[in-house]
């Protein structure tokens, strides 16, 4: 797992690459508490390159975006496969933030 993390105006982008397995928290914790101490308005995270998760990072990932929910920061996920979506609609991400299908697999949605 990797980020890449670009900024522009007060929105932050990042983009993460690779499987978020269970042995990842420490360093999912971590760049997500750097992304805390930047300053912005608004971040989209982009699932393109995020084959899977599993359980133990949707967690932290919830409370993250929950903190930026309680600070009234804007939060979006672009690209998700439906593997993930399918992870994050059962936590009810879905109803939290904004989350958007890879664009030729939501239109097989149903």
């Amino acid at each position: 797992m990797n980020f890449v993390v670009k900024k522009k105006r007060q929105t932050l982008y990042v983009l993460i690459n690779g499987e978020i397995k269970n042995d990842h928290v420490p360093k999912l914790e971590e760049e997500l508490n750097r992304l805390l101490r930047r300053d912005f308005h608004q971040v989209i995270f982009d699932f393109a390159l995020v084959p899977f998760i599993q359980t133990a990072p949707i967690g932290i990932f919830l409370n993250f975006c929950n903190r930026l929910l309680h600070y009234s920061k804007d939060v979006g996920i672009v690209e998700l496969n439906p593997l993930v979506w399918n992870l994050f609609e059962l936590v009810g991400l879905d109803n939290r933030i904004w989350i958007q299908l890879k664009p030729e697999e939501k239109y097989h949605r149903s």
